[in-house]
């Protein structure tokens, strides 16, 4: 899977989860270690979706090439 696959999968499971849980429960899936980096920090959106936009750009430069 690739990033910008990761950003629509996850946009299209926000009919059945908050964006935010909806994009990090999909990071635990596709990358569970970068999952376990940012979970409970600053850029966990689970329960803030302010923090989307930061977790995105992290994922994004963290993402394997």
């Amino acid at each position: 899977m690739t990033f910008h696959e990761f950003v629509l999968a996850a946009n299209n499971q926000t009919s059945k989860q908050r964006q935010g849980q909806a994009y990090f429960n999909l990071l635990v899936e596709a990358q569970p270690s970068l999952a376990a980096q940012i979970r409970g920090t600053d850029l966990d959106p689970f329960h803030d979706e302010a923090r989307i936009p930061a977790f995105l750009q992290h994922v994004r430069d963290k993402w394997p090439k």
